[in-house]
């Protein structure tokens, strides 16, 4: 009897060591296909595509969901580098508009009212804060999209 509960005892040993391996494996594989997702769907951004193109690839990154807290952390920074560099883009457009109103039909640009001119200034300094906001944190971007290429898929860096 009691070599009966000892090998019972020792397959239950086995079994409940195969399910925590096979816990940390499927782990290990959704962090892998998280990473892999990430990097497909960023490889297609671009800071050169057209400003509309970009906003509609980095909201559909923000909505992918991942699992993987390493993954998730790393979109999220990316994401928010380019949200950065676009509202740079969008309020620098803006003043830019401004101006262009302001000084249509040959108008000087001692002539644009106070209140116009405040509103430029502002918005080119909302640009400027966004655009310097946006370089500090694209290298951590970059440099943790590179981590996860280095590891889920060294093939890629090899030269053939």
């Amino acid at each position: 009897m009691r070599a009966r509960t000892l090998a019972l005892g020792s397959i239950l040993v086995a079994v409940g060591a195969l399910v925590v391996l096979a816990f940390f494996m499927d782990r290990d594989d959704r962090s892998r296909n998280d990473a892999l997702l990430l990097l497909d769907r960023y490889e297609g951004i671009d800071v050169d595509d057209p400003l509309e193109e970009r906003r509609t690839r980095i909201e559909a990154l923000a909505a992918i969901p991942l699992g993987d807290g390493t993954a998730d952390r790393v979109r999220d920074a990316c994401v928010e580098a380019h949200r950065l560099l676009i509202r740079a883009e969008d309020t620098s457009a803006t003043a830019r508009g401004l101006f262009a109103q302001a000084t249509r039909g040959g108008g000087e640009e001692d002539d644009i009212p106070t209140a116009v001119r405040a509103d430029i200034e502002s918005a080119l300094s909302e640009s400027n804060d966004a655009l310097t906001e946006a370089r500090d944190r694209m290298p951590r971007c970059l440099s943790e999209m590179r981590t996860l290429e280095v590891r889920f898929r060294p093939h890629h860096l090899r030269a053939d």
